[in-house]
Parts: structure tokens; sequence; C-alpha cells
């Protein structure tokens, strides 16, 4: 059978059976396939493609030759020999018909758009197969349509060819535009640029696509080139059109020169042949969809409307309503993966059926979005600010028990034009913006069974599952009718369903079946709109319990008291269950394998088991004593784990079980369990201060020592009165590290006085230390140099040698800071050397750091780095962001020393960023300053005026008297080049004379002054040293903080 390959996209190419075809005598019957193929919709009439290729010739004569030429043709594409020719003539008309042996490029070209056009989708740039689609379109694409052919008497074909022309390059740059965007946002800079160049190769004077490339460069990092192609921009538009560029490219320009993110702004695109939303640059893109272990099965028009609903501008608000265990859940998360290419920041679900209150709702979703709240602003306006301008999709799961919180829900669309949310809840939000989908049980054959039995989703969804339980179950005619009747009984309920389905081991279809009918019951149900085809499955676990043997009875009950997951060992503990009796309830679906020796329980199966827990009122207290003594022994046994080379494992483990340790704690505070709190206080306090997350352990510790403090009376016993001395010291220290100063050295101070007049004195180090660090930090080295070494008095008899670590560490950086070099090396040598003993990974990190800030100082720049460069490898290793901006600070100010200031610049911005999340607020103080001093070093003197007034304002909130002295001297240096001589003298006078101000600081200020004299007269130097101390330090902040909102 013979093939005809033709290709008009660039020069004309045809091949037969992939053999070229050269033997065409002349260009028109080069022409005269061409316009067959692309016009193939309908015959065409003889006497019109005479006239159409040789319009200048009589019309016999016209028609002689077209005679000639469809001859050659056939005889090229053998047709003459062929059953099924490629043309079919007649006397009065030629038509080249579609057909499988015949590929034309233009044809598949053209059918790829229009698939795009037509495919479901929210946005073509965001869905995956229309990319695929479109890089097929453009691969076939070798140049414009029949490039280099023409035919000089015929007027006619030249324009058809022309509009040819302009309408497949009008589409090429449309799969261009939109395929560049695709790959922005997915962070595949190279190949969107090489599309973007591609799009200038056939329009140079495209100015959005000029846009486009700049953005791109200036995501990717390579800021000069971005800015050095606005020049080629500029020069292309005068050249071409003699305009200058728009004030969108100028204002692009702006943001990539001052080194603005260029993701917070959005930069519109050029128009294609098909819509294409404007390029909105890529923010870093979540996908926090829980992994599915057990394939989706069925809801395919469930899907369909949900998904027509999700692609309707109207509907932000989409709430699945159903009956538990009707799979609500699943569908939503399967439209969210589906779905999740179009949500330019992502798709986040946010499981909801452990809160406890709907005041947790915005933490809950700020855990989620990975959003950490910091600063005095309430949590609530943070996470709006943050959804303000997100493209996102939010799956809210199981939401009806949080009914009262729909309000929150209407503030969160209000402040976000681009989010959308889904909600799966038993019950109707009843608010206005809410589009309802109600979800049923899955299709289940209605009348008699036939062929088709095995289409409908609640069959396949059974043999799917039973499948998995018995090797070899199919869907044998014997076994149809009763995996219907199952099916029907628990009215296609998935849930009821896997159920039922568990069984599939121990008994046939027919005995599940007749045992579910003997004892299926409904329950009462609060919805108020509930059909009733939504039945409850308290029938399917009521049978499923009366199967069950005592011991898994009992095991199942008594696992109601855990949250979240549970690992293999606590449910072998607080259940007294045998592994095997796990085994066997992971095997009847009521338990489902987590990972890593970790077991959960679907929330039904939970409902279910709390209340027959609530039935056992002989073994509750007993449960729940056993429940909470094992995760206070767990995290007890975490200790010195923490401390040692198992550190980063028992940190995951704590992680895992944070659910439990949380309601632990929380049923210890409310039952002045003051054991339970003592046992988990350190490695819970530990899991917070190296994961960093100081806010979270802070408001937990706060109403801890609240609860504590007024409970408390003043014969209160000792041991008790000691336990709330350590909650203030370790709060204390969490909010030192969100730079909450004052109350933290209040609550260390309150702290420190409980232990000593207990005489305790490992925690009246550990208080010590921590206290020193914090006057320290404040300015106040002779206070801080005496409290640590009353620290390290008292440490080395302890025999705890990381607490002995600690107390070297921060006297040997209170050393440094006071000039004493050797001490401090001596020190900070003895903390490392101990924490690698043991294996510490924390302190070594922080230990490494230390003298990597000391190596700098004394100028050993190499060693400074690999110091550094260490403690930030271990830090990430561990997830420790504290440490991490520490020598991210560190790394940013040597390379700043050296002149590379781009490297610094990324150390900052990093830093910056990292800072944020968990708001550390000196470290973005010093990570600002440090890009202030970097801008003032490129000249660029507005940008560092701003980065280090935003630095002071820090500054000045947290009293941190030797970060404002220190930024003072970056200001005197900024007036300096400025050449505001005078304003230097002002700025240097107090960090030059103030207790608080460090060497390093007291040396830089005197070496910008020692600049001013042979520029300044002596009195002058007086004069302006004079009115500064007159105006004084506060009064000169505040005048420098005024400036920055004028």
């Amino acid at each position: 059978m013979t093939h005809l390959a033709l290709f008009l996209l660039g020069s004309f190419q045809a091949k037969l059976n992939h053999e070229s075809v050269a033997q065409f005598e002349y260009d028109k019957m080069r022409a005269l396939l061409a316009y067959l193929a692309l016009e193939a919709q309908d015959p065409q009439r003889r006497d019109a493609l005479a006239g159409f290729l040789w319009p200048e010739r009589p019309e016999d004569a016209a028609r002689h030759n077209l005679r000639q030429a469809l001859s050659n043709l056939r005889r090229l594409l053998q047709d003459n020999q062929s059953p099924t020719p490629f043309l079919h003539l007649t006397r009065e008309a030629v038509h080249f018909p579609d057909s499988s042996q015949a590929w034309f490029d233009v044809r598949l070209f053209d059918s790829l758009l229009e698939a795009c056009r037509h495919h479901d989708h929210l946005h073509v740039e965001a869905c995956t197969t229309c990319v695929d689609r479109l890089q097929q379109a453009i691969d076939l694409y070798r140049g414009e349509f029949l490039e280099g052919f023409f035919l000089d008497d015929s007027s006619a074909f030249e324009e058809w060819v022309e509009k040819k022309r302009r309408h497949y390059h009008r589409q090429m740059l449309g799969a261009l535009r939109t395929l560049a965007v695709f790959y922005e946002r997915q962070g595949q800079y190279e190949r969107s640029l090489a599309l973007a160049w591609r799009e200038l190769g056939m329009e140079a004077w495209r100015e959005e696509t000029h846009r486009h490339i700049m953005h791109t460069l200036a995501l990717s990092g390579q800021r000069d080139a971005a800015l050095a192609h606005f020049e080629t921009c500029r020069r292309v538009l005068s050249d071409e059109l003699g305009v200058s560029p728009s004030k969108e490219t100028v204002a692009l320009y702006d943001c990539i020169r001052a080194e603005e993110t260029p993701s917070q702004r959005t930069w519109s695109v050029a128009e294609p042949s098909w819509p294409v939303s404007t390029v909105q640059p890529m923010a870093p893109r979540g996908l926090a969809l829980p992994a599915q272990l057990t394939p989706f099965i069925g809801r395919a028009s469930e899907l369909a409307m949900l998904t027509k609903r999700l692609h309707d501008p109207a509907c932000r608000l989409l709430t699945l309503v159903g009956p538990g265990g009707v799979g609500k859940t699943r569908l939503a998360l399967e439209l969210a993966t589906q779905q999740a290419s179009h949500f330019r920041d992502g798709v986040f679900v946010a499981p909801l059926v452990s809160l406890q209150s709907p005041a947790h709702l915005v933490v809950t979703l700020a855990d989620v979005l990975q959003l950490v709240f910091y600063g005095h602003e309430l949590p609530e306006a943070q996470l709006l600010n943050y959804l303000r301008d997100k493209q996102m999709l939010l799956v809210l799961d199981n939401f009806e028990h949080l009914v009262e919180a729909g309000s929150f829900i209407i503030q969160m669309l209000h402040a976000a034009p681009g989010l959308r949310i889904v909600v799966t809840s038993q019950e109707r939000l009843q608010l206005q913006a809410e589009w309802i989908f109600d979800v049923d049980g899955m299709q289940i054959p209605n009348g008699h069974l036939n062929g088709a039995t095995q289409d409908y989703d609640a069959v396949r969804l059974f043999v799917a599952r039973a499948s998995q339980i018995r090797a070899g179950f199919a869907l044998t005619d014997q076994v149809k009718a009763p995996i219907v009747r199952i099916c029907r009984q628990v009215h296609g309920i998935p849930l009821g369903i896997e159920l039922a389905a568990a069984w599939a081991r121990d008994f046939s279809c027919a005995e599940i079946a007749e045992r579910i009918e003997r004892s299926l019951d409904f329950l009462h149900t609060a919805m108020r709109d509930v059909p009733i085809r939504h039945r409850s499955l308290r029938a399917v676990f009521d049978h499923t319990w009366k199967l069950l043997t005592p011991e898994e009875q009992r095991t199942v009950r008594r696992l109601a008291v855990f949250e979240g997951t549970i690992s293999e060992q606590a449910a072998l503990s607080v259940t007294g269950a045998t592994p095997a009796v796990l085994t066997a309830l992971a095997a009847k679906s009521l338990l489902y394998s987590s990972g890593r020796e970790r077991y959960g329980v679907h929330q039904l199966v939970r409902y279910y088991a709390q209340e027959k827990f609530n039935e056992a009122a002989d073994e509750k207290d007993m449960v729940r004593e056993r429940y909470a003594s094992y995760v206070a022994r767990f995290m007890a046994k975490q200790e010195p784990l923490l401390l040692g080379s198992q550190q980063k494992q028992a940190l995951d483990d704590i992680n895992a079980e944070l659910d439990n340790v949380g309601a632990m704690w929380r049923w210890a505070i409310a039952g002045r369990r003051d054991r339970m709190i003592d046992q988990a206080l350190e490695s819970l306090f530990r899991f917070f201060e190296v994961r960093s997350w100081f806010v979270r352990g802070s408001e937990l510790f706060e109403e801890t020592v609240r609860v504590w403090s007024s409970g408390t009376p003043a014969a209160a016993r000792s041991d008790v009165t000691l336990l709330l001395g350590r909650l203030q010291i370790r709060l204390g220290i969490l909010l030192g590290r969100l730079s909450h100063n004052a109350r933290a050295r209040t609550l260390l101070e309150s702290g420190l006085m409980i232990v000593r007049q207990a005489n305790n004195k490992r925690e009246m180090a550990f208080a010590l230390t921590h206290l020193g660090q914090l006057v320290g930090a404040g300015g106040d080295l002779a206070a801080a140099i005496h409290l640590l070494d009353e620290s390290l008095a008292v440490a080395p008899i302890l025999g705890d040698r990381s607490c002995l670590a600690a107390a070297l560490h921060h006297r040997g950086v209170a050393a440094h800071l006071d000039g004493d070099e050797t001490k401090a090396q001596e020190m900070l040598r003895r903390s490392l050397k101990i924490r690698q003993e043991a294996g510490d990974m924390q302190g070594v990190a922080s230990a490494l750091g230390a003298l990597g800030r000391f190596s700098a100082d004394q100028g050993d720049f190499v060693t400074a780095r690999q110091r550094l460069n260490e403690s930030l490898l271990v830090s990430r290793e561990l997830g420790n962001p504290y440490e991490m901006t520490a020598a991210l600070d560190q790394l940013g100010l040597l390379a700043s020393s050296s002149g590379d200031y781009a490297m610094a610049a990324t150390f900052y911005r990093e830093c910056l960023s990292v800072a944020r999340q968990i708001g550390q607020r000196t470290a973005i103080l010093l990570a600002l300053s440090g890009l202030g001093e970097i801008a003032c070093a490129q000249g660029e003197y507005s940008r560092a005026s701003a980065s280090l007034q935003a630095a002071l304002r820090i500054g000045v909130e947290i009293q941190a008297m030797p970060r404002i002295l220190s930024i003072l001297v970056g200001m005197a240096n900024l007036a300096l080049q400025r050449g505001a001589l005078e304003q230097v003298v002002a700025l240097v006078t107090f960090p030059l004379h103030h207790r608080a101000s460090s060497v390093a600081t007291r040396t830089r200020a005197s070496g910008l002054l020692s600049e001013l004299t042979d520029r300044l007269p002596p009195e002058t130097l007086r004069a302006c040293e004079a009115r500064s101390h007159q105006q004084g330090l506060p009064a000169l902040v505040s005048a420098l903080l005024a400036e920055s909102k004028e």
C-alpha cells in the first residue's frame, strides 16, 4: 500500500513510501498538489482550478494544462496502479479526500491546535495535555508555509499562499507564547527562553516577547542579562518601528534593576490566536496532596460535573455534601489532583477532622500552607494577606464540625480573588457563595443483572478490593448477584463496600450479603437536607464489630484514644494487643498502613470506636492514663537521643507523634498531671527549638504557664513549683528567638529565681546560660559575662556535658564581642569538641557557626567559609532554620567583604526568606542591613537607604542596641558615599562611645571618622559631635526613622 507524506510548513517536500519525490516537472504541479491537500473538505471544480493556476491562459488551454498536470501527479503518486488512489477525478471536479494513506504536516498541525481549543481546561498554558500537543505542533513547523515558493503568473494562488502563511505564522506564535509561559511557570527557564528567542526570530519587534525574556532571565538569576536585554529591546523597537519601549517594559526594567522579586508583579504578554491568560511569574508551587495507595475507581460523571463547576468563574466555593463514608474526601482529592496544573500557586489540602474548635482553623491552614506567623499582626490578617495574590485551590476536608467558621471562608474569598475552595462536609455551610454538590453512593445496577454488571462503579470497587484480599478473586456469574446485593445494602457507599470486601477471604459473597442484611440499620442524621438514600454505615460497623474476636473488639475500642497515626509500639502498649491482632484488623480494613510501622484509622471507624470506648466506662480512665503515660514516657526516651548521634531520627519520631503528644499535653494540663508534663517538657522544647517552631512552642508553653500559675498556690509542692520555673525558662528562650526580648527576660529571670530556690543546679546553669545570651544580645555585655561566668562555675560539677557545652559556647561568643580573642577561641573550640564527641549535630552546627564568625574577624576567610558552609549544611539536614539564618548572614558578610556582591545578595536573600518564615526578627534585621550595605557599595543609594532604615526600625522594635549601633555605622558609610560629611560625624558618634557597641562596630566607626580628618576642619568635627551628643541617641534614631516615612 502506497503512503504519501506532504510537508508544507517550510519548503515544499513530498515523500512516497518514505522516499523523497523529486520528479515534479514544474512548480504548478507542486502548487496543485498543495492546494488540493489543504482544500480537501470539498471537491474542486476543474474550471475553477484551471482559472486559479493559469489565469492568463485561454480557458481551453488552461483546462488542458490542468489535465496534463493531474496526469503527471497521478503518475508520480502511483495512482494509476492503486485500487485506492489519492486523487479522485470526475469530468467536473477533482478531490483529494482524507485518507489513512496520506499524511500532511499542516493537517496534523491544525488538528493539534484544534484539540487544544476544545479541550476542557481552565487555561491552555497550564494544561500538560495541551502542552504536549503544542510541542508536537511547533516541531512540525520547519518554516513559513511554502517557504520560498512563488507563482509569478497566478496572483490568486499567491494571495491564497499569503493568507495561509499569515494564518500559520499567527498559530505558531501563539503556540510558542503558550509554551514559553508554561515552561517559565515550571521553572524550566532555559527551555522557556529558547522558545521566546524563536518567537523573536519570527517577529523581532514583539515587545511582549522581549519582556518575557527579561522577566525569565531575572527569575533564573541572570539579572545582568535581563537588564542588558532591555537595551536590545530598545534598539530593536527603535530600528524596526521607530518607537521607544512601553511604560510596562520600563516598569519591568526598573523592577529588575531595583532587585525586586519579579514574581511580585504581573506583565502582560502577546495575545495568541487562541485565549491565553497573561503571564504571571511562577511562585513556588505547592502540591500538598497525600499520596493514595489504591487506585481511584469510577466517579467519572461526578468528576466531569465537578470539573465543569470548578471551571465556572462564578463558582469559587464548592461544597461536596454527603454522609460519612460516601467518598467525599477521595473524590475531592482526585478532583484536586486532576486540576493541579491550573493553579499557579498550587493545590493544598487541609485535613480538619481532628480540629477541636473553629478557633484553631487559622493556625491549621497556616500549617498546611507552611506559613509562619510573626510580629504583632493578628494571625487572621497575616493569613489573608498571604493569600491575597495567590491563584490557588484549597481543599478543606471534613468541615461539618466547623460550620461556625464559614464566615472566615468568605473573608478568604473576598481577600483573594484567585482563590478557589473545595469543602467536604456532612452538611451545607449555609453560605450565599456556596455551590452545592451532593455526593451519593457509587453507581449500582438498578434492574435485572446483565452482562454490563462489571461497568458499574460500585461493583468495580468491590472486585478491586476483594482481589487485594483474596488472590484469584474474579467477577464470575456466581458472585455477580451477591456483589450487587452487597452494594445495594450499603447504598453504594465506598467505605461500606470496602469493609464488606475485606471479608472476601473468610466468607463467600453470598455469606457477606446475608450477614449484612440480617443486621442492617440506619442511624439518625443531623443534616436537614439529607435524602433518605443517604443511609448510615452503623449497620456495616455493627456487623463488622460482631464478627471481631473479643480481643479485636477491645483493641479497636482502645485505639479510639489516639489522634493522628499510631505507631505499632504505641498501639501494642496502650491496647494490650498482640501484633497478630493489629495485622488482622489491618486485613479487615479497620486499620491501614501509614508507613514506618505506623497505622491509620479511617475516621468513620474512629467515630464508631469512640462510641464503643465511651460505653466501656469500666476501662476509660485506665486506657486514657495508659495512653498519656505511654506518650510521656516516649518523650522522655527521646531526651538523650536529641543530644546525641540519633538526633535527627528522634526529631522525625517526635514529629510523627506530635498529634498524640499534643493530646497528652492538653489532657495532662487539664488533669494537673505534672509528672507527665515534666517527662515530656525537655524533648518537646528541644523539638520546638531545633525545628524553629518558636510560635507554636511559645503558644503551647504560654498556655501551660498560665494554667500552672493560676492554679499553683504559694504552698504548693516544691516539685510543682520547680516545674513552673522550668516552663518559664523554656518559654523565655522561645520568645527570645522571636525577639520578644523584654518578656523573654522577665520569664528567664522568674524561672531562674524559682530554680535557685529549689537549688536545682542543672536548671540554674541552663537558665543562666540563656539569660546571659539574651542580656548580651541586648548590649549589656558586662552583665552577660557575669551571668555566663556563674553558669560556667556551676556546669562542670553537674556532669552534664551538654549544659557545659552550651555555657562554653555563649561565654566564648561574649569573649569574642568583648575583644578577648584567646578566651573566645579556647571556649568555642571546647564547646565544639564536646558536641562532636556526643554526636550533637545541632550543637555542632551552632559551634561551627560561632567559630566561623570568629575566623572571619581574625582575617582567616578560608577557614571561616569552610566552617560556615559546614554549619549551613548540618542545619539544612536537621531542618533547623534558625541556625541556617546565622550561617547565611555570615556567609553573606564574607562574600560582600570580598567584593562578590552577587553571591552576598544570594546569601542575604535566602537568610531574609528563611527568617521571615520562622519570625526571627534579628535575622531579618541582619539580612536587610547586609543588603543595604551591598546596595551602597554598588552605588544604589536609594535602595541602600531603604534597606538600612527597615533594619533600623526592627532594631528599635526588638530593642537590640548592638544591632542599632551597627546599622548607624552602615548609614554613616552611606552618608560618606553621598558626600554628607557632617551627617557621618553625627552617625558615628554614638557607635564610637556607647557601651553596647561591639569591637567591630567601634573599629569601623573609627575608620569612617578618620576619613574626615582631611576633609572637615577640626572645629567642624567637634561642633558636629557636640550637636550629636546634645540631640541624644533616641532622638537621632527617631529622626532617621521619620525620614523613611516621608
